[in-house]
């Protein structure tokens, strides 16, 4: 299972899921639970296997180029958000349960339960297993497909919850070679490495040994540090006072959090948060020019991660098309200038210092 981003840990404790729809769909590929069996995929893409101290897991079967739609799935049943004491809802999720066929109640019981003695095996299996409706969900889900996909934190896919079709997507945001596990984030990735292993302990089970945590722990420290000063600057950005009167800082720690994201190798939604940011600060500002180019580049990144039918992708595209469009043009016109002004003669290394406000550009 997993979590979108921009849940904080406490957040991660109490969003635990809830609903109406009594059937699961998934138009790329479907899993069935056989017996003792392991679940069998139909879908071409990815098969099932079983790990050494890890469970199941999903691996590509051929080559799945990045901005794949893995799967598309629509929620088994859900949960209010606001039923934070879970075991007083069980009666609720039992009925849920029995309103659904035997197949599909043995892909639920078949999922993993983390909190076996804890609670009771439907409590214990929603609690490791629910995902969250968006990064701010009201209510959230068992999808039992997507649930077998394990976590890393430098994944290769990424879930959203598509409003506009009321399915969870999986897409892969980088190039997944045949035989390579298909993996997601089940926090955002910038939390520091002891928060990440409570988190993980306490929801699921498991110590993280990805290629992030398995380091020596001097350099996880060090890593850290890294994470502090991104998670600073995250903070920062997210300061509307600030934008507005200090654009030139703001779009500067805009690229240095950039910058750390690609040295550090995380991908994903954090890339195409820090091209909004930087799309926000631009155009209320009045730069329709540099708006543009970082509305763009949030959009493509949006489609890799979601597909062009997400709601996110859509509104990224209108503002690419048109900047002016924006709620905040206009605010000041402090860079004011048109998409004309848009350099198309600089080598690719100019062009990012003229985006970005570096060197000479900085004026």
């Amino acid at each position: 299972m997993s979590f979108n981003e921009g849940f904080s840990y406490a957040e991660r404790q109490t969003v635990v899921n809830g609903g109406k729809k009594s059937k699961t769909e998934n138009t790329v590929g479907t899993i069935h639970a056989t017996g003792d069996q392991l679940p069998i995929s139909n879908n071409e893409l990815y098969t099932i296997k079983e790990l050494p101290g890890k469970g199941l897991g999903c691996f590509a079967t051929t080559m799945i180029p990045k901005g794949t739609r893995i799967i598309l799935e629509e929620p088994l049943f859900t949960v209010p958000s606001m039923a934070t004491d879970l075991q007083s809802m069980e009666m609720v999720f039992l009925k849920q349960l029995k309103s659904l066929s035997k197949k599909q109640q043995h892909m639920f019981f078949s999922l993993h339960n983390a909190h076996k003695g804890k609670c009771s095996p439907v409590i214990g299996t929603i609690k490791t297993n629910a995902m969250p409706f968006g990064a701010r969900g009201s209510e959230g889900a068992i999808f039992p497909r997507a649930a077998r996909i394990n976590h890393s934190c430098k994944p290769n896919s990424q879930n959203t919850w598509n409003q506009n079709l009321e399915r969870l997507t999986i897409h892969s945001f980088k190039d997944i070679e045949e035989g390579e596990e298909v993996t997601i984030a089940y926090v955002d990735g910038t939390e520091l490495y002891d928060e990440r292993q409570a988190c993980f302990e306490e929801a699921f089970g498991f110590r993280c040994q990805c290629e992030v945590c398995a380091v020596p722990r001097e350099e996880s420290r060090k890593r850290d540090r890294r994470l502090e000063e991104m998670a600073r600057l995250d903070h920062v950005l997210g300061d509307g006072r600030r934008m507005m009167s200090k654009p030139d800082d703001c779009i500067q720690d805009a690229y240095t959090l950039f910058r750390m994201l690609i040295d550090e190798g995380i991908a994903g939604s954090r890339i195409a948060r820090v091209y909004n940011d930087a799309l926000q600060i631009s155009i209320a500002h009045s730069d329709q020019a540099r708006a543009k180019v970082f509305a763009q580049r949030a959009y493509e990144g949006r489609v890799l991660l979601e597909g062009e039918d997400s709601p996110e992708t859509m509104r990224l595209k209108a503002i690419a098309d048109n900047p002016a469009g924006h709620g905040l043009f206009g605010s000041t016109k402090k860079w004011e200038q048109s998409v004309e002004a848009i350099p198309g003669d600089l080598s690719k290394p100019d062009f990012e210092d003229w985006l970005w406000k570096q060197k000479s550009w900085k004026a």
